[in-house]
């Protein structure tokens, strides 16, 4: 099974507008799981971070490397079933580094549940060939976006 699955398709909207974009960004040649490391390693800073300007910055940033993660794989003709693993893995682990803090609070005992949730459709997508992973990183990103303007 060396085919990529076919994302649902909800998730198109969102990488119509992305995949556009990626048209006007620099993305060196690189090995893009580089861009996984670096994430990792930013989702374990976030253990450490304690602002919510601060989470919101780093998480950011997380999330833009996901990206480039992808963007640069697909322009560079990367992409397989083996990169798709690593991304998978790669994001579940981030969001273990990110939730985990936040299971203090009743809003991040949520997500560490979605989390989980999010492991098994992991692994439930892998198996249908069709991609169900929720978008949990940028949910909690817009939730502390909306911290932050005291609308939540």
């Amino acid at each position: 099974m060396d085919e990529i699955p076919a994302r649902h398709h909800l998730a198109k909207f969102y990488k119509n507008i992305l995949s556009q974009l990626e048209d006007y960004l620099y993305l060196p040649q690189i090995n893009p799981s580089y861009y996984q490391i670096a994430a990792i390693v930013l989702s374990i800073g976030f253990l450490y971070t304690g602002g919510l300007w601060s989470k919101v910055i780093l998480l950011t940033f997380i999330l833009l490397l996901d990206w480039f993660d992808g963007a640069t794989a697909r322009k560079y003709q990367k992409t397989n079933y083996e990169g798709l693993l690593i991304d998978m893995t790669a994001d579940r682990l981030s969001e273990a580094f990110i939730f985990i803090k936040e299971i203090i609070s009743p809003l991040g005992r949520i997500f560490f549940f979605l989390f989980l949730l999010n492991l098994v459709l992991s692994f439930v997508s892998l198996k249908l060939n069709k991609i169900f992973i929720l978008p949990l990183r940028f949910i909690f990103l817009i939730i502390l976006w909306l911290e932050i303007y005291g609308l939540f």
